[in-house]
Formats: structure tokens, sequence, C-alpha cells
């Protein structure tokens, strides 16, 4: 993708340019659309790390912010196989954060797995993961519960398995 820039290449959310268009920015993706955006509601997330750099204009749907390696916050909600999260480390030193994962017993093998997952993060900076559903004890996709944080500074969302295909739809 590409946006309006301060600098020759964007290095962080900072560098996207938004005074150069009556405070919003203008982007083109990589499926070929380009937009006007206005900041307030389509924010810029940035992240990098080892794996690389992340732009994304408004694609990560649950950012959760660490205060510290066990205080989140966030929006608790619900949401759906293969959505987004961001762990964004505010806490002014470097952490590891704390998540748990509840309602299923096996890791489904892509996605967010925190007994595995390196969740060190950075000073100041963010790491993005997919959400899935863990599967039960009969190799069945089950509702999976993420829990970022620990003790009252929690952030909740819960993963709902996708839908089975309807009968009465054509599969391919």
């Amino acid at each position: 993708m590409f946006a309006d820039a301060s600098y020759n290449v964007l290095r962080d959310k900072n560098d996207v340019d938004m005074k150069r268009h009556g405070n919003g920015y203008v982007a083109g993706f990589v499926d070929g659309h380009a937009a006007y955006i206005l900041p307030n509601e389509t924010p810029v997330t940035y992240a990098e790390g080892e794996q690389g750099i992340l732009y994304s204009f408004g694609a990560v749907q649950f950012p959760v912010t660490y205060s510290a390696a066990a205080a989140a916050t966030g929006k608790s909600t619900p949401a759906q196989d293969g959505d987004t999260v961001m762990l964004i480390n505010d806490a002014g030193q470097d952490i590891t954060a704390k998540v748990t994962v509840t309602d299923g017993l096996t890791y489904p093998g892509k996605g967010l797995n925190p007994t595995t997952t390196d969740l060190k993060v950075g000073k100041g900076m963010s790491k993005g993961f997919l959400l899935y559903c863990w599967t039960d004890g009969n190799g069945t996709e089950a509702s999976t519960t993420y829990t970022f944080g620990d003790g009252s500074n929690t952030v909740t969302i819960t993963v709902a398995p996708p839908k089975p295909p309807s009968q009465d739809q054509p599969q391919p």
C-alpha cells in the first residue's frame, strides 16, 4: 500500500502526512483501490519487530494496549475466527505481554499461541496476531477466549468458530 508521507519512506505512523489533504490522508491499497481517509475514521497502525514492519490503515480490529506486562486496556468484545489483534507496548520499557487462552484445548497451528509464541514486545513497539479458535477434545473448533493482561486490567476477546456451510448453498 502507499500513502502520503512526510518523508520518502514510511518509517512510523507519524510519517503519514495528515496535513496535506484537510487533516486526512490518501492511501492506495494492494487490491488496487484508493481512498481519502479521515484520521478518526481509520487510524494508521504501525508495528515493527523481528518479523518485519506492518502498516495497517484500520485493518486491525482489536488494539490492546499494555501499560505493564499484566495491565492491558482495550475493548472486550466478541470476534470471528481469523480476526486480528495488535498488542501495543505503552509501558515505557520492554515487556512480555500476559495472555491466556481458555475454552479450547488444542492450539490450531496458526495465529496467536501464548504458550509457545514469543510475546515480548519492545518499548514503543507493537505485534500483530490473528485470533483463531482452538479445538476441543474431539478436534472440533470451539469458542475460544483470549484474556490480555491479568487481574483488574484485562481485555477479553471471545472468538466464535466459523459457521458451517449451509446445506442450501453450493460448495466450492
